[in-house]
């Protein structure tokens, strides 16, 4: 499944920890808005509803609907990897288990 994908859904369910969540489309949806991310990213979240904040952790952010805090963080292969040898990974991941109830890291690309 490709981002695109994922965001198209009008309702998204994952069994996370066992747990299964909802997102409401009605609340709050933000999206990181350092600009550090393409349009052709952007865009079809803002479609969406999704509103650019500065996120202090991830790259997109919502409550699913019983009100639990979900938090992504989206990277391309080649950011992963030098996240993870410089140790930023970590930190970010870290950052993010502290402010989100559910936390993703999706990674996107083809890993050869």
């Amino acid at each position: 499944m490709t981002w695109r994908n994922f965001w198209d859904a009008r309702t998204m369910r994952s069994g996370l920890e066992g747990k299964s969540w909802s997102v409401n489309l009605l609340t709050p949806r933000y999206i990181d808005g350092s600009g550090e991310h393409p349009e052709d990213y952007v865009y079809p979240l803002e479609r969406a509803g999704f509103v650019k904040k500065h996120l202090s952790a991830g790259d997109v952010t919502f409550p699913e609907s019983g009100g639990a805090s979900v938090g992504i963080e989206i990277k391309k292969v080649y950011q992963f990897l030098d996240d993870m040898a410089s140790g930023q990974l970590v930190n970010q991941c870290r950052r993010m288990r502290e402010l989100y109830e559910f936390s993703i890291l999706m990674i996107e690309g083809q890993f050869v």
